[in-house]
């Protein structure tokens, strides 16, 4: 086709088409048209479509943290979480990046979610025990107290199952 002296002429369309057999209106596909009307195929090609969208952006991110800028990383992954709320690795990704600014409450949260979704995900397991011994070896102030009320070491029944201090949970 590109031999032919009509290709380099943007003119020439009619007589390309034609000479092709080709017409304006005709689409160019190789799905057979039964299964352009189904809308579960719409659906299946759609959610891979998210899914893959969503990987291209947890790349960007990654690429972002790799040369420490950790706030562009966290965008990226806070987009890639809006593509797609299903993959863990985004969530031990943006966690991670919390991690270096400091802020633990976000980062064990993104671990503990990203473990809901995949409990055997290595990294998150990891990750949220050095998160948790982070916590536990800092010397965070303790809340302020709300309407007055009492410390929770003069009431140790309160909040029998924490075993965090209790701002951990915010």
């Amino acid at each position: 086709m590109k031999s032919h002296v009509k290709f380099t002429n943007p003119c020439a369309v009619d007589h390309m088409l034609r000479y092709y057999g080709l017409s304006v209106h005709d689409t160019v596909s190789f799905v057979p048209k039964k299964e352009i009307y189904s809308m579960e195929y719409y659906d299946s090609i759609r959610k891979e479509q998210t899914k893959q969208l969503a990987e291209q952006i947890l790349k960007e991110g990654i690429a972002h943290a790799k040369q420490d800028r950790h706030a562009q990383a966290i965008e990226c992954y806070q987009r890639a979480l809006l593509a797609d709320p299903t993959n863990s690795d985004t969530y031990v990704a943006r966690g991670a990046s919390y991690f270096k600014f400091n802020r633990f409450l976000e980062a064990r949260k993104d671990f503990e979610s990203a473990l809901d979704r995949d409990p055997t995900h290595s990294n998150a397991n990891k990750y949220l025990q050095t998160t948790l011994q982070k916590v536990s070896s800092s010397s965070l102030p303790p809340p302020p107290l709300l309407h007055n009320s009492p410390p929770l070491s003069s009431s140790p029944t309160l909040f029998p199952k924490l075993t965090f201090a209790p701002y951990l949970f915010l």
